[in-house]
């Protein structure tokens, strides 16, 4: 099932806490990590969240195969669910409702407030682990974009999966395009 077909419910863009894509230039151990951005800081757009998770590879561990809901405790198994999550217990970003997926994008609502904490947008596919992936509107995809994080050659994301149907859990498929409409990326 496509993610188009499976989401029969727009998500409110004023009522989604949000954390999705971040992407970008950073310092080499914290690219490799998908630890907290160098360049953010107390003077970042949103007041700084308790991190609970040292880099991306914890946050994956502890929560595959479970459905998160986001910071609020609202819309478990959407995607932005799970990166509004990553946000606030890996990057230490406390975060308003930022929009749905396609608002990740550079430029977008959650995109500005993406880059105010110090997150990098890039267009390239030359991701590294703990990137913040997002699509836009396509042939798999709903009017609300998808998002999800890389890791090791892999999207962890929920929401969308191609080969059994939707799957609202954490969980990984291999990087290979078969999300379309792909925007970018947010570094940290």
């Amino acid at each position: 099932m496509k993610l188009r077909q499976a989401i029969s419910t727009p998500l409110a863009t004023t009522a989604l806490i949000v954390t999705a894509a971040v992407g970008g230039s950073v310092s080499a151990a914290a690219a490799d990590t998908g630890s907290a951005p160098s360049g953010a800081s107390a003077s970042a757009a949103q007041p700084a969240a308790s991190a609970q998770f040292d880099n991306t590879s914890d946050f994956i561990n502890h929560y595959k195969g479970q459905t998160l809901a986001n910071s609020n405790g609202s819309y478990p198994g959407q995607c932005v669910s799970a990166i509004s999550i990553l946000l606030e217990e890996v990057y230490g970003v406390d975060h308003g409702a930022w929009g749905n997926a396609i608002d990740y994008q550079a430029g977008g609502s959650a995109g500005q407030q993406m880059e105010a904490n110090g997150f990098s947008w890039g267009t390239d596919t030359n991701f590294k682990n703990g990137d913040i992936v997002v699509w836009g509107d396509g042939a798999n995809t709903s009017a609300y974009g998808h998002i999800g994080i890389y890791w090791d050659g892999q999207i962890w994301h929920q929401n969308w999966d191609s080969g059994s149907g939707m799957d609202q859990s954490l969980h990984a498929i291999d990087f290979n395009n078969d999300i379309d409409a792909y925007l970018g990326y947010w570094r940290g």
